[in-house]
Order: structure tokens, then C-alpha cells, then sequence
């Protein structure tokens, strides 16, 4: 009895219209979840070439590739295992497939460094209509069993903010990584603005919001408990409007 009555009260304190407020914590919260699946990364099926591995140019090079984005960082992480310098591959993302990837050895097995600018990697970013950016370095670690070389350093932390600011600028996203012993660590993701923005999010709810109740009860549901699919709630709630509408009319 306590729950119905908590259903109905909910039900009867959520068929109004979403206040502005509302319309943009819900845009915000759909564009999260999409960004989060579109951003997950898993190692199924992942392999990395012997041969390839072996002929990385060392003093750098852009090499042409078509790699699932999905599982772009273990096959990176599999590229840098075993490497006894620092090395560095960035990963230019298109429609979910990386189709270019920058790699350049490192002068030692101190520290990251890149043989291309900040400026260069957003230019080709750009040229070849790529979305993110993902970076990714090894931690040469001579003694595994002792130490655990799977955080950024400081060092790390400050390249990748800067980095991450200037391509998020351009509407580039970046997700950088440190590898080691073959595993990718994410410590970096800045999505940029202009990436999927909110404000298309805001217009498909309120497309929604206004009309029918039963549609604001859709919409005030998912903004409370949430749904990974939000072009379906919004066709469903549109849907419920319209036919609304159509009573009105007739």
C-alpha cells in the first residue's frame, strides 16, 4: 500500500510541464549517458601486429589505419608493451573507427616526448574530420613485481590539461592514457562543447514538453531515474503529444 501510494503521489506531482531548469538537467544528463557509451572502451578481440610493432618508426610517423575506436587503447597498450624507452602513439577518432595514428619513441624512458605540436595533432584532426584525440604513453617499468607505474605523473597530468584545453577549443575531444605491462589507465577526458552539444538535447525535450501529461510524466521519469535511450523516450512522450493534440483539434 505504501508503494501504490507512492506511485500515485508521484504520478500526480509529475504531470506538469518541466520547468526551463528541468528541461536543461535532463538535456544535460541525456548527453552524459550518450557520451558515456559512446566513450567505453573494451579489449574484446583485441590483437597487435609482431610485425608492425617492430617497424614503429622511432623518429615519428602518421600511419593510415582503420582500428575499432572501441578497443583503440589496448591495441595501443599491446604496441607499447615491453618497450624499454618512452613512447608515444596518438589516435585520430572518425565515426568510431581511428583511421590515423601518430607514433614517436621517446628521447629516454624518463619522460614523454611528443615530435609533434599540440597545434599539429588538432590541424590533422581537422584535415581528415576526426572527432577525438587519444593519446596514449608508456611507464617503462624494470621491476613490475615491485613498483606500479600505472599513474600519470605530474608531468603527465599538466601536458594532458593543456592539451586538452587547446583541442577542446577546436571541438576536438581528448582521452589520454598511461600503459603499462599491455593496459591502458585513463587519467584524462575532456569532451568538448561542441561535441554533441546540450542545446540539441534541450530541443528534443522540448519538442515534448508542454502538450500532454502523459508525456511529462515520461520526461519528469527519466530526468528522476534515468534512461540510457533518449530517443525513445522523447518519440514516446513527442508521440503521446501529438496525439493530444489531435484530440484537441478534432
Amino acid at each position: 500500500a505504501i508503494i501504490l501510494t507512492g506511485v500515485f503521489a508521484f504520478v500526480l506531482l509529475h504531470l506538469r510541464p518541466l520547468t526551463p531548469g528541468e528541461i536543461r538537467a535532463l538535456a544535460q544528463k541525456w548527453r552524459q549517458q550518450e557520451n558515456a557509451a559512446y566513450f567505453s572502451f573494451r579489449p574484446s578481440g583485441v590483437d597487435a601486429n609482431p610485425d608492425f610493432k617492430r617497424s614503429m618508426s622511432a623518429n615519428g610517423r602518421l600511419y593510415s589505419m582503420r582500428e575499432p575506436f572501441s578497443a583503440f587503447p589496448f591495441i595501443g597498450a599491446l604496441l607499447l608493451k615491453g618497450k624499454k624507452h618512452e613512447w608515444v602513439i596518438v589516435g585520430f577518432e572518425r565515426e568510431q573507427s581511428v583511421v590515423l595514428a601518430w607514433m614517436n619513441k621517446g628521447s629516454d624512458g624518463s619522460q614523454v616526448e611528443f615530435r609533434v605540436s599540440v597545434e599539429e595533432i588538432a590541424n590533422v584532426a581537422l584535415a581528415h574530420g576526426c572527432t577525438s584525440v587519444l593519446i596514449m604513453h608508456n611507464h617503462p617499468n624494470s621491476n613490475p613485481g615491485r613498483y606500479d607505474m600505472s599513474r600519470p605523473s605530474t608531468i603527465d597530468l599538466s601536458g594532458s590539461a593543456e592539451r586538452g584545453a587547446l583541442l577542446s577549443s577546436f571541438g576536438i575531444n581528448l582521452i589520454e592514457f598511461v600503459c603499462e605491462r599491455g593496459w591502458p589507465y585513463e587519467y584524462r577526458r575532456v569532451i568538448s562543447d561542441e561535441f554533441r552539444p546540450v542545446a540539441g538535447y534541450e530541443h528534443a525535450v522540448v519538442r515534448a514538453n508542454g502538450q500532454a501529461r502523459l508525456a511529462h510524466l515520461r520526461l519528469h521519469w527519466a530526468r528522476h531515474f534515468g534512461s540510457s535511450n533518449y530517443r525513445n523516450v522523447v518519440a514516446r512522450a513527442t508521440y503521446h503529444a501529438d496525439q493530444s493534440a489531435g484530440r484537441r483539434a478534432i
